[in-house]
């Protein structure tokens, strides 16, 4: 099942989703037939349906409430094995590494690299493949890794395994790194590639129930179930606590 579909959540966003992602892959996509927008619930749906204005954006399909729980009803959703990219309803573009810069991707890199994706988890027989989380060009690297490196939410791929279910909101992609790392032994990441977007402070969608505290118990449940993988950071900006990935896997 080679046919790539483009899987986009959102919840109570019309707007940012209009004015990002879709706007983003108008410019990328020469069609719309196999993109698909996941709301909460009828409700939403009209909502979305009046905000896209009659336009064809791709198909809007009623799912469920809740991080996890849409991630797990877009999983059961698409057929086993079928090659989906998930993206987040506020990507602004991709950028690609240009030596310590970073330069907006054209349609044919955009193609390159999402097909690149699924090329290298058939090479390293797994099925969970991501970009660099950060456009930042001195960060990013000219390679492609293999290793236990977090796959960001916001932009990845999977040869769709229904088996691999989250069951925390907050951090759900870090489970899910570690999931398909430890069912597969590898997850793949392009590290010269990354989406622009802006993490942690916008309204809807996870946001409103994100906070410090659900945060932190989403990193403790991880570091009890997961200790040999996972440790706990601070971010500097907002004493945010998070997941790092120990090195050696």
């Amino acid at each position: 099942m080679n046919t790539i579909v483009i899987a986009i959540p959102s919840y109570n966003r019309p707007d940012i989703l209009c004015n990002k992602t879709l706007a983003t892959l108008e410019t990328l996509l020469d069609s719309w037939d196999n993109t698909y927008i996941f709301v909460a619930d009828e409700e939403q749906k009209v909502i979305y349906l009046s905000a896209l204005g009659g336009k064809e954006r791709g198909k809007i399909i009623v799912g469920v409430k809740g991080m996890a729980a849409v991630r797990n009803f877009m999983t059961s959703y698409f057929p086993e094995k079928q090659r989906i990219l998930y993206l987040d309803d506020d990507i602004n573009g991709f950028v690609k590494k240009d030596g310590i810069a970073k330069v907006d991707i054209t349609k044919e890199e955009f193609n390159s690299f999402v097909q690149r994706g699924f090329q290298e988890c058939e090479k390293s027989n797994t099925s969970l493949w991501g970009v660099y989380p950060i456009a930042n060009g001195f960060f990013m690297k000219d390679n492609i890794t293999t290793d236990l490196r977090y796959i960001v939410g916001c932009c990845y791929g999977v040869i769709n395994d229904r088996t691999v279910k989250v069951e925390i909101d907050s951090g759900e992609d870090y489970q899910r790194t570690i999931l398909f790392f430890e069912k597969y032994g590898s997850v793949v990441r392009i590290n010269f590639i990354a989406p622009k977007t802006v993490y942690w402070c916008k309204s809807g969608g996870m946001s409103n129930s994100r906070t410090i505290e659900t945060m932190q118990v989403s990193c403790d449940y991880l570091i009890e179930k997961w200790p040999q993988y996972c440790s706990l950071k601070i971010r500097k900006t907002g004493n945010l606590p998070v997941i790092r990935f120990k090195r050696g896997y």
